[in-house]
């Protein structure tokens, strides 16, 4: 299984600084006597900051078709076997290879529905 799959597009992830932070659905309070108490009722999962490797145009294009859309993601970064999650492309660069060819890298967010 690859490392993360989005609608089918595999994708190298090469950043060492992205960031998982879970969205918590509740809150917490403090009762009379001092006690906390949670009412959170689920913990939804947001990756930030994810910086692809190099890609070619085809792949690009069609995450970019699919910018700020829910797109079902897989691979070993995602705790269970799918998600439907909003992908959102935050930057695009332009690396060129060789004089003549050039790839691109994205920056991307994924965030649980």
């Amino acid at each position: 299984m690859p490392f993360l799959a989005i609608d089918g597009v595999e994708v190298e992830i090469q950043t060492v600084n992205a960031n998982e932070s879970p969205e918590l659905i509740g809150d917490k309070e403090r009762m009379f006597a001092g006690n906390l108490r949670s009412t959170y009722r689920a913990s939804k999962h947001k990756w930030e900051n994810l910086l692809t490797g190099p890609m070619e145009n085809s792949a690009v294009d069609a995450l970019m078709a699919k910018n700020g859309t829910f797109v079902v993601v897989t691979g070993d970064m995602i705790p269970v076997t799918y998600i439907d999650a909003l992908l959102t492309i935050t930057n695009s660069q332009y690396i060129d290879r060789n004089g003549v060819d050039f790839v691109r890298y994205l920056s991307i967010t994924i965030e649980e529905k």
